[in-house]
């Protein structure tokens, strides 16, 4: 029993590993083959683990209705456990499925598991929960406020040396920096998250990048650039199998119109498809060209974060 236990652990990692470079399906696979063997030993809480990493690789994938099933079948079965800090990642990532899908009564999710989680352990639980907070004051237009909280939440794991979830968060924290008007630390931002993601291997936060630094081009009134790199994390999220959020649809049409507009469809397409064509080495390393990026006094978009979807 103990071997099958060692080996669902190891296919477990295993598919941790590969969705922390991107490739879910098989992540999904393993922790699946990982869930029977955890189900078939009586081996609870390492079920509730598994089901909340299938309700993350869900999330990630667009799939939020079973994202939902699967935290919420955690969250039934962490209620016999004595385990604290199972329920609590649950919810933060049923706020996160709200968040992306735009809805409400997710701030006080995340509110919950800042007041839960305050020790030590719980550190890295707590950073993911005040990016929440941040990402929900931005969509209010709190911009100031956002950025206070995803900073927080950004050196909290600076603090314990938590890698993988950074680029995330800077991603977001450049999101919001770029609302208040400073698109040059905005810019840093995307790039840094850019360098750390490649080296990571984390192809979502690539694309997450990429669509960052296009925003800010369009927001510069470089629609060419702004659409060859939208191509290239256009190809990549399909690449992946990751879709954009539904929360973000609305704002990403209205900067991908007016980059068209003021391009032309004969430019827009060939700038597009341009972008989609670039293998993804060159891709990062031309987003990161930082003399191809200037500001110009009337921006294309305008640099204030939207109202709540």
């Amino acid at each position: 029993m103990q071997n099958y236990g060692q080996y669902a652990h190891t296919l477990l990692v295993r598919g941790r590993l590969a969705a922390a470079q991107s490739e879910f399906p098989r992540a999904a696979m393993l922790a699946e083959q990982a869930l029977a063997h955890f189900q078939a030993l009586g081996l609870r809480s390492a079920v509730n683990q598994t089901l909340i990493f299938l309700g993350y690789i869900a999330w990630a994938c667009g799939n939020y209705d079973e994202a939902s099933n699967r935290l919420q079948g955690s969250l039934a079965l962490a209620s016999e456990l004595p385990v604290k800090e199972l329920p609590l990642w649950a919810r933060n990532w049923l706020g996160w499925i709200a968040c992306a899908c735009g809805h409400d009564g997710q701030e006080a999710l995340f509110q919950e598991n800042v007041a839960s989680a305050g020790d030590t352990h719980f550190s890295i639980l707590v950073a993911w929960s005040l990016q929440g907070l941040g990402y929900l004051a931005y969509w209010r237009g709190e911009t100031d406020q956002a950025v206070v909280l995803l900073s927080e939440g950004l050196a909290i794991l600076e603090q314990v040396g938590w890698t993988i979830d950074r680029a995330f968060m800077l991603n977001n924290l450049a999101r919001a920096v770029q609302a208040q008007g400073d698109s040059p630390r905005a810019a840093a931002l995307w790039r840094e998250s850019l360098v750390l993601s490649r080296d990571l291997g984390d192809r979502w936060k690539i694309a997450m990048a990429l669509e960052g630094l296009a925003g800010l081009s369009a927001a510069r009134r470089q629609p060419e650039r702004a659409a060859w790199l939208y191509g290239a994390a256009e190809a990549l999220r399909e690449a992946i199998g990751v879709p954009l959020w539904p929360s973000l649809r609305a704002e990403y049409d209205d900067i991908v119109a007016r980059v068209g507009a003021r391009l032309g469809v004969v430019a827009f397409d060939a700038a597009w498809a341009g972008g989609r064509a670039l293998p993804l080495d060159a891709a990062i390393d031309a987003a990161q060209d930082s003399s191809a990026e200037r500001d110009i006094a009337t921006p294309i978009v305008a640099p204030s974060g939207p109202s709540h979807p």
